[in-house]
């Protein structure tokens, strides 16, 4: 950290807070009423909802502190204090697993400042950098546009290259943006378990606005009882027929009736047909199999 002796108390164990962790001493440097805003806050937030928030990052960045980058300027009642911030992903960020990577991301807090302490704070980032430098894709696009509702989808393969015989489809409606990250954690701990069951070849998750689905491809329709036996699944089943997960749901099983791989061949160029190929393309190339689901 940069020489901070010319700045006011307060903003000095605001700093501090941050580089030694501690949500309480952060907080207590707002006045009563203070807020704090960022371009992922939803707006301002204050008291234990700072602190909240403050204890998510470090735990997505245990070594997580920040760095002056340049002179604070001040004017009037307000400072505009240009930081860096740095840290490990050493733990779960938004749902995902550690990444492990390193993360420098610039930024200024405008302060506003009174004898009593901060009363407010407001951050601005590129809020896309952080996911950029994790390796995480970003994408903007609408939530919806007419009869076209837009999301996110994740494939997940088994390594088999089995002809499914059947798919279990789920549909769930979750109520609330809690809910939702709630069936995300559940939906993967399942299909991790899935990973190990006989039959599993791969699976497909798609949110769109509140709706979540999952398409699983197995080899055999009697392979899919398995899920019965998945911890996540169950406690996922608990809480949906309880009262406490989702609006609504949609679950089916689907026998495959007909399918067609094609495969376009490395050395000629030609599409084969593999049902119809032997395995080879006329052309005598060996006609690899590679798993479409």
């Amino acid at each position: 950290m940069k020489d901070t002796s010319n700045l006011p108390a307060a903003l000095v164990r605001y700093i501090d807070g941050w580089n030694n962790h501690d949500a309480a001493g952060i907080v207590n440097t707002f006045i009563t009423g203070g807020t704090y805003t960022d371009p992922l806050t939803n707006g301002p937030i204050k008291g234990q909802q700072i602190a909240a928030y403050a204890e998510g990052l470090w735990q997505s960045f245990p070594d997580l502190r920040f760095e002056l980058d340049g002179p604070v300027v001040t004017d009037a009642d307000t400072l505009y204090m240009p930081w860096i911030m740095l840290g490990t992903n050493a733990g779960e960020f938004h749902g995902l697993p550690p990444t492990g990577k390193t993360v420098s991301l610039p930024g200024v807090d405008l302060v506003k400042i009174t004898k009593d302490g901060l009363q407010s704070v407001t951050g601005y980032f590129d809020s896309r950098a952080v996911p950029a430098q994790l390796g995480l894709q970003v994408i903007v696009q609408p939530g919806e546009i007419g009869p076209f509702t837009f999301g996110s989808s994740t494939r997940m393969v088994s390594g088999r290259n089995s002809e499914p015989g059947a798919f279990s489809v789920t549909s769930l409606e979750p109520r609330t943006p809690e809910e939702i990250e709630e069936v995300r954690q559940l939906s993967r701990d399942t299909l991790m378990d899935m990973l190990g069951m006989d039959g599993f070849i791969a699976a497909t998750t798609v949110t769109c606005g509140n709706r979540q689905m999952t398409f699983v491809a197995w080899e055999k329709e009697e392979n899919i009882a398995q899920i019965r036996s998945s911890k996540p699944h169950n406690e996922a089943m608990k809480r949906y027929y309880g009262k406490e997960l989702g609006q609504g749901a949609l679950i089916s099983v689907w026998k495959l009736a007909r399918s067609i791989h094609s495969q376009r061949c490395p050395k000629c160029d030609t599409m084969v047909v593999v049902e119809r190929s032997d395995g080879h393309c006329p052309c005598g190339e060996v006609i690899k199999p590679v798993n479409r689901w």
